[in-house]
């Protein structure tokens, strides 16, 4: 399941570059960021938030 959100939210990013969306954009869209400059930022706030995410059920 998670490789497949992840293939699909790599998609998702892909697509949005390709429309001149800025990192910013993108982080801002999936509500991770606010700040974004780099993808970098991006997959680091991603992590994240997907380990928050794992937190909640494995506590």
């Amino acid at each position: 399941m998670s490789i497949a959100l992840d293939k699909a939210l790599g998609e998702a990013v892909r697509e949005a570059l390709a429309t001149g969306a800025s990192w910013r954009d993108i982080g801002l869209a999936l509500g991770v960021t606010e700040n974004a400059e780099t993808d970098q930022d991006v997959i680091d706030a991603l992590g994240q938030a997907k380990r928050a995410v794992w937190s909640r059920f494995w506590k």
